[in-house]
């Protein structure tokens, strides 16, 4: 072999080795992993091991809320893992244990996005959510549990991050008051309820926020009661399985979700209300508004419920810029008198229904794909005379009737300027039942003359 085909083949195979090794380095370099770490403490304690840290794949949004949010942005709730993540029902990506200095670290971790948990029995857990996997996690502490029950004795304060369980019904009596810290959890035990009869200062935000939940998982708690003849605001809570009932008391609740409950969510008796920019989803009754002389009910969103709002014997109600989306029943108003105007009622078996003596002035919404839109009916024996205004509104394929009108009433339903999803008066004339269909009846006409050829553009929820 010549001394030339020697210095080829050397160089052939130094290049080949050299490719060799690039590859192996990128490898072992870890490019595909990143490690996880950070710091847990135990307040007041100077071993902190035992503590159990995990990463969780971040929970999937529900779709339809998210696609709410993106289009109308000024309403509800913006869902974020936030809101929606609970370990409970997930399973961790990986989990270690911190040292007795609160060091912990999780090697080999996909690049990505993750919620951390620290958790330990006896001190609750706290999240990190939405962590970039490349970054460090700065020092948490997790608090000792506090569990209540039976009658404060004195101001109570509850601390940002800390874990209550409320094994027993809790009372804050008049004279003293509950202060709740960002981030607090407060773990309701089964058909348990927390009553306010003295003052309550939440200080929640949207990052952190404070949440009612069941001590177990699928447990119903019983309400967040206040009786405190006192203006209570709340905002950016998240109450799972339970509700809030307030009575002979003011409340303003915004920025709040409440879920999955089999019972009344929100409830006011005697007292006012101002309900704004909220989530109900997955409820037996959102909210019921009972004896009341003013709430509005503003910029929510409504999903899944089996009853959405009910107003009984209430006056000067105003529901407005709210989107109804898959229920039994949107509205029913028995005895009380409303405004109901620039909602979004969608995809439900009954929008509005008008019961004994009340007013309702029905204005720039938009009705959709429900099976029937606006009727009235019988509750009590205080009679029907109900009065029905309705303008401005389009009506787009309702499968049923879009109003039935089956009671006497006190006068004609005034429904001008609306559209039907029609052009001719026979067709809009099937689209209604009154007193065409009942001869001989006390039961009164819906007058729809005049009425719009094109679907309204102002009509629906304000985006602005």
């Amino acid at each position: 072999m010549t001394h030339g085909r020697v210095r080829l083949l050397t160089a052939v195979l130094v290049a080949v080795a050299a490719l060799l090794v690039g590859a192996c380095s990128e490898n072992s370099t870890g490019n595909d992993t990143v490690t996880m770490s950070g710091t847990v403490t135990l307040e007041g304690q100077s071993d902190h091991s035992g503590i159990t840290v995990s990463i969780y794949r971040p929970v999937e949004l529900d779709p339809e809320i998210v696609a709410i949010n993106q289009e109308y942005p000024n309403i509800g709730v913006q869902i974020s893992q936030a809101t929606e993540f609970d370990h409970r029902l997930e399973t961790p990506v990986k989990s270690t244990t911190t040292n007795a200095a609160g060091a912990w670290e999780i090697a080999d971790v996909e690049p990505g996005t993750y919620n951390v948990v620290a958790e330990k029995a006896g001190y609750g857990w706290r999240y990190v959510v939405e962590q970039g996997g490349e970054e460090s996690i700065l020092q948490l502490e997790l608090k000792a549990e506090i569990v209540v029950g039976g009658v404060a004795t004195g101001n109570v304060v509850w601390e940002e991050g800390q874990h209550v369980i409320v094994q027993a019904d809790y009372e804050i009596p008049d004279g003293f008051g509950l202060s709740i810290g960002p981030g607090v959890t407060i773990r309701m035990g089964a058909n348990r309820s927390l009553t306010i009869n003295g003052t309550i200062d939440l200080q929640s935000s949207v990052a952190k926020p404070v949440r009612f939940i069941p001590f177990a998982m699928g447990m119903e708690w019983g309400n967040l009661t206040v009786e405190n003849n006192r203006t209570n605001s709340f905002s950016n809570l998240l109450l799972i399985g339970g509700g809030i009932r307030v009575s002979n008391s003011s409340v303003t609740l915004e920025n709040s979700c409440l879920k999955n409950a089999n019972n009344i969510a929100m409830r006011i008796v005697n007292g006012t209300l101002d309900i704004s920019n909220c989530l109900f989803e997955n409820v037996f009754t959102g909210i019921q508004v009972s004896q009341s002389q003013l709430a509005t009910i503003n910029n929510c969103i409504f999903q899944n419920n089996s009853k959405d709002v009910s107003l009984v014997v209430s006056s000067s109600v105003q529901v407005a810029n709210n989107h109804f989306f898959d229920a039994d029943e949107n509205l029913e108003l028995i005895q009380s008198n409303a405004v109901v105007r620039h909602n979004l009622f969608q995809n439900s078996l009954q929008n509005i229904s008008v019961a004994d003596v009340s007013v309702v002035r029905i204005e720039g919404n938009s009705f959709e794909s429900s099976e029937s839109n606006i009727q009235n009916e019988l509750v009590s024996h205080q009679g029907n005379d109900t009065v029905i205004e309705a303008t401005g509104n389009n009506f787009v394929n309702t499968s049923g009737f879009v109003f039935r009108i089956t009671l006497g009433i006190e006068e004609q339903v005034s429904a001008p300027n609306n559209f039907w999803d029609v052009t001719d008066e026979f067709a809009i004339s099937e689209k209604i039942q009154d007193g065409n269909d009942f001869p001989n009846s006390n039961i009164k006409f819906v007058e729809f003359r005049p009425f719009s050829l094109v679907r309204i553009d102002s009509a629906g929820i304000n985006n602005n």
